[in-house]
């Protein structure tokens, strides 16, 4: 296959012209489709805050600040199949109901949607925290709750403290999605 592509594209004299395209999957729905852009033409961007008694919201919080703490859990697991676990041959990926485990986390909930929600893309989370350790790391988890109480794993991001600092976009070999981070040593923050 790639061969034949070669041969397309090198070996003519007049090639056909190659179409740029993405391809995404969408979980849920169970279907791949493509586009020219992205993100996709027609999505809206959505915008969380993090508000008073643990609960997500859509209006800007009408304070500068606030505060939560948070005393981490050791105990609080993915579980043992998950894309860590599972990528080199462990089996199928499997969250199950994280009811348990959020109990252990600190968690902010929005209100019920009115009507069924597509996401595509990459969820950000901006957050400004202080912390008792020199390092550490913040797991934040994106999951759906039914209206029976159970808890889907929907995405996750990993971010370990000490590769906080921001470096010049253009340093990169890639262009990042949010605010660009080496993960070098000698980037790294203490």
């Amino acid at each position: 296959m790639e061969a034949d592509f070669f041969d397309g594209a090198l070996r003519n004299a007049d090639p056909e012209s190659i179409e740029s395209s993405i391809q995404y999957y969408t979980m849920g729905e169970g279907k791949w489709k493509t586009t020219k852009t992205w993100p996709p033409d027609g999505l809206q961007m959505a915008r969380l805050y993090f508000d008073e008694h643990n609960m997500l919201s859509v209006a800007a919080p009408s304070v500068s600040s606030g505060i939560d703490s948070y005393t981490v859990d050791f105990t609080a697991s993915s579980g043992n199949q998950t894309r860590w676990h599972t990528g080199f041959g462990g089996g199928d990926v499997i969250y199950l109901d994280r009811t348990e485990e959020d109990k252990k986390l600190l968690v902010y909930t929005g209100t019920p949607l009115e009507s069924d929600l597509e996401i595509t893309g990459t969820p950000a989370l901006t957050l400004e925290m202080s912390s008792t350790a020199a390092d550490g790391a913040v797991h934040a988890y994106l999951e759906d709750v039914s209206p029976e109480g159970r808890v889907t794993y929907v995405d996750e991001g990993v971010f370990r403290l000490m590769d906080r600092k921001e470096v010049d976009p253009k340093s990169l070999p890639y262009l990042p999605l949010g605010p660009a981070h080496s993960f070098l040593r000698k980037d790294a923050q203490r």
